[in-house]
């Protein structure tokens, strides 16, 4: 029965162009090359594997902050997640590389959710508490329930078809178990700013970024030259507060820094270089 409804909503949501609910969160924030989801105004961020992409891709697939996937609510449901109170939907996203899978992650203003039936893991001296469950066994779903600051917790919702993680299941949701647990418990959660730090901390240079007469800008992002390609090193959302630069540390590099608008198109483009000192 279970999955027969997940077909029956899976055709209506289809045929309607997609679910669409008003429980989702205000505020997220989720560009190409940047493996973070931020969301400000929620006060957390979620961590993300690399080939995660803003929807819709060119399959029409990706990551999407407004709407849900045809099988969420009743992935939701399973584990009582769907019309809970003080929750909130940060993002359902779909991946097309190997495994295909889905993940949904969620904000628990108030962490209620009763761990009896859990298994609690830790990773370096972070914990959370995670259940399984099937439909029709067929799609395995792993729901990942993560307590932190007062009160609040993040829930991630791991589901795919059972023949797509054979090789290694549940491999992809585990990392991202460990790497969001140790974030939101154990450090400082940077609400504002992504960076790669390929370099070693001495050699690091202080760098101002100006920011005047930028009104349009909302974000800053900074590519690294590798030579033959640029990868993105640096993306950083900027407040309201009309600051006049942006510090930053780098290390020795030419770099491409990109101001881009709200809908993450390049209004403007420098280029810098970052030399030693010492």
């Amino acid at each position: 029965m279970r999955y027969l409804s997940l077909a029956i909503i899976g055709f209506l949501c289809i045929t309607l162009g997609g679910c669409t609910t008003s429980r989702f969160a205000r505020g997220g924030i989720f560009t190409q090359d940047v493996d973070l989801y931020f969301n400000p105004k929620e006060k957390v961020n979620v961590w993300v594997y690399e080939n995660y992409k803003p929807y819709p891709d060119e399959l029409k697939k990706g990551l999407r902050m407004d709407s849900l996937y045809s099988d969420d609510k009743v992935v939701m449901q399973s584990f009582d997640l769907w019309a809970r109170r003080g929750t909130k939907i940060l993002f359902s996203s779909f991946t097309t590389g190997s495994p295909t899978y889905h993940l949904v992650a969620i904000t628990h203003h108030k962490a209620s959710i009763d761990t009896a039936g859990y298994v609690r893991k830790t990773y370096n001296k972070a914990y959370y508490y995670q259940k399984d469950d099937s439909l029709a066994n067929q799609v395995d779903i792993r729901h990942v329930y993560i307590p932190y600051g007062q009160n609040k917790a993040l829930s991630l919702l791991y589901y795919t078809q059972r023949a797509q993680h054979q090789a290694c299941p549940f491999c992809k949701v585990v990392y991202l178990a460990n790497i969001n647990a140790e974030e939101l418990q154990m450090k400082k959660n940077r609400l504002m700013q992504w960076q790669v730090f390929d370099t070693e901390q001495q050699r690091l240079e202080d760098v101002t970024i100006p920011l005047k007469r930028l009104k349009k800008t909302k974000y800053i992002k900074i590519y690294a030259d590798y030579g033959t390609q640029t990868g993105v090193h640096v993306f950083r959302i900027l407040d309201k507060k009309g600051r006049q630069e942006m510090p930053l540390k780098l290390g020795p590099n030419n770099y491409f820094v990109h101001y881009l608008d709200k809908s993450y198109q390049t209004i403007r483009q420098d280029t810098i270089q970052v030399e030693a000192k010492h």
